[in-house]
């Protein structure tokens, strides 16, 4: 082979290695921003707790002794005392659960506060910087005696950290 074939071939070869070089790069800042990058999870304490609320034998869900009904709400369970043993909420957190009928009469409601968080929840409108409110209204079926419509609020009170 001649000089010039071999520093032609080397020419050849610099926008490849270029290219190579650029995906390179490309590669490492897209794998960096994913890895360093925060995730939010301030809201993932309500969200926890209208599941468990809403599809939890332990909490609210129905259970007829053969399997459980998760959005179906058994009215014997909806107690404070109940829903104490079922949810492990954190220090900085509460939570009021109402259940009211289609027509909007109140059945009935109850409050779970960790430092009484829940009586917070008229001031949830006002945007203060000291905790964080979140509301969630769900339409379910109640159980009492027989099954009814109904309208679930869950609303959830957590310290801003």
């Amino acid at each position: 082979m001649n000089k010039k074939g071999v520093s032609y071939d080397i020419v050849r070869q610099i926008p490849i290695i270029f290219m190579i070089f650029l995906v390179a790069i490309a590669i490492y800042f897209g794998v960096n921003a994913y890895t360093s990058r925060k995730v939010d999870i301030k809201n993932l304490d309500s969200y926890v707790i209208n599941n468990r609320l809403l599809f939890s034998d332990d909490c609210l869900a129905y259970n007829d002794e053969i399997k459980v009904y998760p959005g179906i709400i058994d009215l014997k369970k909806f107690n404070e005392q109940n829903l104490d043993n079922c949810m492990q909420y954190k220090e900085g957190l509460g939570y009021l659960v109402n259940l009211s009928d289609v027509n909007g009469n109140v059945i009935k409601t109850v409050e779970m506060n960790n430092e009484d968080l829940a009586k917070k929840i008229p001031f949830c409108s006002i945007k203060v910087k000291n905790f964080k409110c979140d509301f969630n209204r769900y339409y379910v079926l109640y159980y009492d005696n027989e099954i009814k419509e109904g309208i679930l609020n869950i609303a959830v009170v957590s310290k801003n950290e």
